[in-house]
């Protein structure tokens, strides 16, 4: 016995066939954001780590305090200014 495919019959946008109300559907959003941005997963280059910490260095900080405000902030060097200074008050 031979089957025939079913075919899907669209309505028009807007329409719904549950009480005629108009509801517009939109397709789901996915969070492609957070999979491909990760901080966790960014590398900063070692030259540039350097170079934020000899600046904030300058500032009068301590190295291994900054290095850990650095790596809390994700390498954010404003962000991390302001550890170094909500820290050392």
């Amino acid at each position: 016995m031979e089957t025939k495919p079913v075919e899907k019959k669209e309505e028009p946008v807007g329409s719904n066939s549950q009480g005629g109300q108009q509801s517009q559907s939109t397709p789901p959003i996915e969070s492609t954001t957070q999979s491909k941005i990760n901080p966790t997963n960014y590398e900063i280059p070692q030259a540039e780590k350097e170079k934020m910490i000899e600046e904030l260095m300058l500032m009068g900080f301590d190295r291994p305090l900054i290095e850990k405000c650095l790596a809390a902030s994700f390498y954010n060097k404003e962000r991390a200014i302001e550890y170094l200074v909500s820290v050392s008050l």
